[in-house]
C-alpha cells in the first residue's frame, strides 16, 4: 500500500466519505420501497422525493412525516455529500492535519537532507483521536437513523398487506 501511495489517511478519508455517501443513498431506497408498497409505478430517475412525496396514494397515507423526519436528519450530512460528490474531497481539520503529517513523514523519507523527526507518534495519535471521533458521531447517527427508519417500516406494513392481498386477488381470478 506504501508503494501505491495509499496511506492511513487515505483510507480514512475514503471510508469516511464512503459513509457519508451511503447515509444519502439511504432516502433513495426508501422512496424506490414507497414507490414498490403503493405500486405507484414511477421510473427510477422519477423516484425522487419531490414526485413520490406529491402522489395521492402517499399524501393520504400517514408515512409523508416520518418520510419527511428520516429527510430531515439525513439532511444533515447533505451539504458535505454534496461537495464530495460535485467539488472536492472531505474538509476536516483533523484530517488535513493529519495529511500534512503524512506529507511530512514521505519527505523526510525522500529528502537526503532531512533530518527524521519523530512524527510517527504524532500520526498515531490523530489517527486515534479522528477514528474515536468518527466512530461515536456515525454511531450516534446510525441509532437516530434506525429510530427514524422503523416508524417507517411500521407505517407501511398494512400498506404492503393491503397491495398483495389485491395482487392475489387479481392473479387469482381465471383469465376470460
Amino acid at each position: 500500500m506504501d508503494k501505491a501511495g495509499i496511506n492511513r489517511h487515505s483510507q480514512i478519508v475514503y471510508h469516511v466519505e464512503n459513509y457519508l455517501l451511503r447515509t444519502q443513498s439511504l432516502l433513495d431506497r426508501v422512496l424506490k420501497l414507497l414507490d414498490a408498497v403503493f405500486h405507484l409505478l414511477n421510473a427510477p430517475r422519477n423516484c425522487r422525493y419531490d414526485v413520490v412525496m406529491r402522489n395521492v396514494k402517499v399524501q393520504v397515507s400517514d408515512v409523508p412525516e416520518s418520510i419527511k423526519n428520516l429527510k430531515n436528519l439525513l439532511d444533515r450530512y447533505s451539504r458535505v455529500r454534496n461537495e464530495i460528490i460535485h467539488h472536492h474531497s472531505i474538509k476536516e481539520d483533523a484530517l488535513r492535519r493529519l495529511d500534512m503529517f503524512f506529507l511530512i513523514e514521505r519527505w523526510e523519507g525522500i529528502s537526503p537532507n532531512e533530518t527524521p523527526s519523530d512524527i510517527g507518534p504524532l500520526i498515531k495519535d490523530t489517527i486515534f483521536e479522528i477514528l474515536w471521533f468518527k466512530k461515536r458521531e456515525f454511531l450516534a447517527f446510525n441509532k437516530e437513523v434506525a429510530r427514524s427508519i422503523a416508524p417507517i417500516f411500521d407505517k407501511l406494513t398494512p400498506y404492503y398487506a393491503r397491495e398483495e392481498r389485491a395482487l392475489r386477488l387479481r392473479l387469482s381470478k381465471p383469465a376470460d
